[in-house]
């Protein structure tokens, strides 16, 4: 899947997400994001298209205040806004389709937050320290990093296994977020 196309309509190219507002950009394209309190632990954003109005909409929580996992949800959901607009209820309904739907819109989000030849420039390491050292600039989680890496073949299951559970403590709480409120 190559998101350049789209990242290139929605950002800057070379430019991490941290430097541009990612709902503004996506409302700009004609798709209607908003922030509501969910109150649902497990939902962090939903995405629909309207039949009446003839638009998509994409829902972010508000429950959520870290800015890097709103910007990963609104770009997650822009992935489902995109690709998978026809997908009936049917192949929703099937947990193994679902997980495939999901797994097609967790990469489009890293394809977006973290492209490839940028991100690889700049990471010295695929370790803890490289990451917490990108962090900021990148405006992403160091989660975010780790899934990335393993995407590129650049960690294996277990290295990035390692990586994840540095990074949640040890009762599993995340604990790698910026810790700057969405704007």
């Amino acid at each position: 899947m190559d998101s350049r196309p789209t990242r290139i309509a929605v950002a800057p190219p070379c430019v991490p997400v941290w430097g541009w507002p990612v709902a503004v950009r996506i409302e700009e394209s004609g798709i209607l994001v908003s922030r509501i309190h969910v109150r649902a632990e497990k939902v962090d954003a939903f995405s629909q298209w309207s039949d009446r109005f003839g638009i998509p909409f994409i829902m972010l929580s508000r429950d959520k205040a870290s800015a890097s996992r709103q910007r990963l949800d609104a770009l997650h959901e822009l992935a489902h806004v995109l690709l998978h607009r026809k997908v009936t209820q049917e192949y929703l309904n099937n947990r193994t389709t679902y997980k495939i739907l999901e797994k097609h819109a967790d990469q489009f989000a890293s394809f977006m937050l973290l492209p490839e030849r940028d991100f690889l420039d700049e990471l010295y390491a695929p370790t803890l320290d490289g990451m917490l050292s990108l962090k900021e600039r990148w405006g992403v989680s160091v989660s975010a990093m780790i899934m990335r890496c393993k995407s590129l073949d650049i960690l294996d299951d277990l290295s990035a296994k390692r990586l994840w559970m540095i990074t949640h403590g040890a009762d599993g709480a995340k604990v790698n977020h910026l810790t700057v409120k969405w704007k």
